[in-house]
């Protein structure tokens, strides 16, 4: 009982250790979730144009990239702490399942003990029954010594014919009346009892000096009371024990290694947005400037242009509207063939479409209808390209080789 109870305590600190560090591996894996979370709100918060955060273009795609790769390490974090979760529960399980074997056997060593003590006092009795049965024993022949003398005396008293009946007897060695028998048989029967208890006590005795011995040796030693079945034991669990070190070693490693390339990821995810917000300056900066320079050309429109649109326009309005598409058309696309002087300024060829598209702008819807069929009926290459400048309001970005083009090819 004291070897298997050595077993058991030795099972349950096994078992204790797999479950402390059970423990630190859900451990390690909750504050890895936890970082995910924190790393994902913080990209969640920078993505937020609630919070006065703009991150635009390539750099909010960025963003959203590594926001769904965190999203799916999160998954999977959470997927692994619910299996180690799991995992510790067994261990747990097992650990308590160890802890009642052992409670178990220290229950059953003590019963063992004063089961044994019981037994020692039941043979002690015994013995005391057998002293006591030895004495009435030899009471008993004590006593048949007496009715031998007895009966030795009346035999010679008797006379010679009973002594040679008697030597008659014992020469031919047995007896010729039976009821002489019994009490020969009945001291040969005692005789034999009492040499076997003689003896069973003497056996009794020896086994107790043995017993003595061994328990006084192993007190002495108890190293060499080890079991090899349980020290083969000992060797594998420690081995087991080595090896689950070991798998632990490799996935700290692998996280290390894990932490290290997110590590590289964001560097490199903050210099990308460093780039794009150094090159989202430098078009704000040209958008200012094209701007600016909107504004200067906008501004710097001569007075005759200015004086041309206000003739432009009563003269539109003055006319009927197949004369007002004419002129409308011709100052729109003027002919580079033709001997008449430009209706516009010298270098100012360009603005005829937007004097022409101010012109009807300002007129009344009715009145545009009918010159807009009218520029139809005379051409209809250069009424479409009318037709889409109205539609599509020039804002001053676009590019002047369009216009030109469009006003040298009206088709």
């Amino acid at each position: 009982m004291q070897k298997l109870l050595k077993l058991k305590e030795h099972q349950e600190k096994l078992q204790r250790i797999d479950t402390l560090r059970k423990e630190q591996e859900v451990q390690r894996s909750l504050d890895f979730r936890n970082a995910l979370r924190v790393e994902a709100f913080q990209i969640r918060e920078e993505m937020d144009p609630g919070q006065g955060n703009q991150v635009l273009g390539q750099a909010l795609h960025e963003h959203y990239r590594y926001l769904v790769r965190l999203n799916q390490e999160s998954f999977l974090a959470d997927k692994e702490l619910i299996e180690r979760t799991e995992e510790l529960r067994q261990k747990r399980l097992i650990l308590v399942e160890r802890s009642r074997e052992k409670k178990t056997m220290e229950r059953l060593k003590g019963r063992d003990q004063e089961r044994w003590a019981y037994e020692t006092r039941s043979e002690e009795q015994k013995e005391m029954d057998d002293i006591g049965i030895t004495q009435k024993v030899r009471q008993k022949e004590h006593g048949g010594i007496l009715l031998s003398g007895i009966l030795m005396i009346l035999c010679l008293t008797l006379g010679v014919s009973c002594f040679l009946v008697w030597n008659n007897w014992l020469k031919k060695g047995e007896i010729g009346a039976d009821f002489l028998k019994y009490p020969f048989e009945q001291m040969a029967d005692k005789k034999v009892k009492q040499e076997l208890a003689t003896y069973e006590h003497q056996q009794r005795l020896n086994r107790e000096k043995r017993d003595q011995k061994e328990l006084e040796r192993a007190v002495l030693h108890p190293e060499t009371e080890t079991d090899q079945g349980e020290e083969d034991g000992f060797k594998n669990t420690m081995q087991r024990i080595l090896q689950k070190e070991d798998a632990l070693k490799k996935k700290e490693e692998a996280l290390d290694a894990r932490e290290n390339s997110i590590q590289v990821a964001q560097e490199d995810l903050k210099r990308e947005i460093n780039r794009l917000n150094n090159l989202q300056k430098r078009i704000s900066v040209e958008l200012d400037q094209l701007k600016d320079i909107e504004a200067r050309r906008k501004s710097e429109m001569s007075t005759e242009k200015k004086k041309r649109l206000e003739d432009l326009n009563l003269s539109v309005k003055a006319m009927s509207p197949k004369r007002a598409a004419d002129l409308l058309l011709g100052v729109s696309f003027p002919d580079p063939k033709s001997t008449l002087p430009s209706p516009l300024p010298l270098g100012e060829d360009l603005e005829g479409i937007e004097l022409a598209i101010t012109v009807m702008n300002s007129i009344s819807n009715k009145d545009r209808g009918e010159i807009l069929d009218a520029m139809v009926k005379i051409s209809p290459e250069k009424a479409a390209v009318l037709f889409n400048r109205l539609d599509n309001v020039r804002t001053g970005l676009e590019d002047d080789r369009f216009f030109n083009t469009a006003q040298k090819n009206p088709g």
